[in-house]
């Protein structure tokens, strides 16, 4: 179980990082802050999820059981975390599947009328579907 929170945390890290390019464009395109903070929330979150998977982990190799349980812890937290900007627009259960569709590239969403939104979401839920793009590779 170690090497999978190990695994888990890292993972946690990079999307913390991937998180913070809606944060600028927020800040670019002068968006209100309380749109803009909660792109900091959410990379906040992860770090902090992400480092404590990571001191509490163990690095080496991993048996498939031990990668499976890491991809679904992975993919399960990373689209918890990042249903988080949605939530300003979409009930929680609403936008965790906003996200879950982002990050498995399956294209679904629950926004009826996306152009309305500001550009930093709509920017995050294309660049959810390119990050899983890249998961899946």
């Amino acid at each position: 179980m170690r090497k999978v929170l190990d695994t888990s945390g890292r993972v946690l890290q990079v999307f913390a990082f991937l998180l913070i390019v809606p944060y600028f464009l927020g800040i670019y395109f002068n968006e209100p802050t309380q749109i803009v903070q909660i792109y900091a929330v959410s990379a906040l979150t992860a770090v902090f999820l992400g480092r404590m998977g990571i001191y509490f982990g163990e690095d080496g190799n991993m048996s498939l059981q031990q990668a499976t349980v890491a991809t679904v812890l992975s993919w399960s937290t990373v689209s918890l975390i990042g249903a988080m900007p949605f939530l300003n627009y979409l009930s929680f259960e609403q936008a965790f599947f906003e996200s879950i569709a982002g990050i498995t590239t399956t294209g679904m969403s629950m926004f009826t009328a996306p152009q309305a939104l500001p550009a930093s979401v709509l920017f995050w839920r294309s660049f959810m579907q390119w990050i899983g793009g890249l998961g899946i590779l």
